[in-house]
Formats: structure tokens, sequence, C-alpha cells
């Protein structure tokens, strides 16, 4: 009769102790699947984030074509009558417009002569405060985004500090993003928690160029005298 061979018979008293390994191994690979299946993957851009992406593209080749142009933009600032009714004229220049003093003034710069930034500026006699709008505009006239810069010795903490709201509208008006961000009035980069509604200190929301308070300036030409 033969006998087995020594190695198989090796082979075959490990099997119960091999057994229960294999089956944890595969036990484990399991529940590696299932967890990797279950794991969100990275999330999917919306329609809404890619739109405002793209305006953000589009606002920042925009000021890069003011920073070109710096030179080159409508200089205007507001005077108040009795009446604290504000009147806009246009300037010459900034040194022209700095002769005095103006609560109100704004630069805008042109393509195609129609206004695709506008930088309005705002602040009081006694500089206690400070607020700078920017409007990014489409070709067709549109809002695409605005930023409110507000600076103030009364805001925030009992140093001062600094507000930054961004708006991002669709072709519609819709409102597509809103930011906020808050930073200490002295050290400018470093920020501070927001903790509260600063609708107070946001900018005018101006849907289309032409609704601007000083759009018929525009539409007149360049300064001249």
């Amino acid at each position: 009769m033969n006998q087995p061979h020594p190695r198989s018979m090796a082979n075959f008293k490990t099997l119960p102790k091999k057994a229960p390994v294999v089956a944890a191994v595969v036990s484990i690979l399991v529940v590696i699947t299932l967890i990797v299946a279950q794991t969100p993957g990275p999330a999917k851009p919306t329609a809404k984030s890619s739109e405002a992406a793209a305006i953000d593209a589009y606002c920042k080749e925009l000021d890069n074509f003011k920073n070109r142009e710096r030179n080159h933009a409508r200089i205007l600032a507001a005077e108040v009558d009795q009446n604290d009714v504000p009147k806009w004229k246009e300037f010459k220049s900034r040194r022209a417009r700095g002769k005095e003093f103006f609560e109100d003034v704004a630069d805008v710069w042109m393509k195609n002569e129609k206004p695709v930034v506008a930088e309005w500026y705002s602040e009081t006699n006694s500089g206690d405060w400070s607020k700078l709008v920017q409007y990014c505009f489409r070709d067709d006239g549109t809002l695409s985004k605005m930023r409110t810069t507000f600076a103030g010795f009364m805001v925030l903490s009992d140093h001062g500090g600094r507000i930054i709201q961004e708006r991002i509208y669709s072709s519609n008006g819709k409102l597509l993003q809103k930011r906020l961000h808050c930073f200490e009035l002295e050290k400018k980069h470093r920020p501070i928690k927001c903790s509260g509604d600063y609708s107070n200190y946001d900018g005018t929301y101006y849907r289309r160029a032409q609704n601007l308070p000083f759009y018929g300036l525009l539409k007149s030409g360049p300064f001249r005298k």
C-alpha cells in the first residue's frame, strides 16, 4: 500500500490553521471594498459654482485692464447742494479733483464706449470710516460682480476693522454667490471672526451700469474743457 508523501501530510495538517487566516483576509478585503465604494468622491462643481468661477476670471481680466489703463479712467465726484442732493461732475484728472474734498468720488473705465469697471469711494471728512465699492459689468451692461470694502474704527473690534463683502450675479440679476471676510484695521492681512449682519456696510446694488447715478456723464463722452 502506497504511503502518503511526508510533504503532503504536512500541507494537510496546516490546512485547518490556514483556513481562518484566509477567511480573515477575505473579510478585510470585503470591508475595504465597501468603505471605498461608500466614500464620496470629490464634489462635482455645480452650475452655480462654475458660473461664479467664470465671472471671477472675467473680472480678474478687467482688473488687469484697469491697472494697465490707470490713467485713462473717467474721473468723477459728487457735489452736494444745500438740500444734500448730490450732483455728479467730471474732472480732467485726479489732481484736479483732489483740490477740494468730496465725500463721494468715482473712477470709471470704459471699453468700446461702455463702462466695464467702476470704483466708488466714500469717506467722511473726519476720516472715521471709508467705503470702496468696485463694480464689474458685462459688455451688455449687467452687473457681474461687486466688492465692497468698509473700513472703520468702530467696527469688529476696539481697534477697528475691515469688512469685505463680495456678490456675484448672473446676467439676469440672480445672486449666485456671497462672500464675507473680516480683517483687523491696521494689520490688513490678519483675519478676524465675522459675527453678525454687515449688510448696512455693503455698497449699493446697481443691476445695470445704466442705473449708476453718474451714467449720464459717461454717455456724454470724455471730459473736455
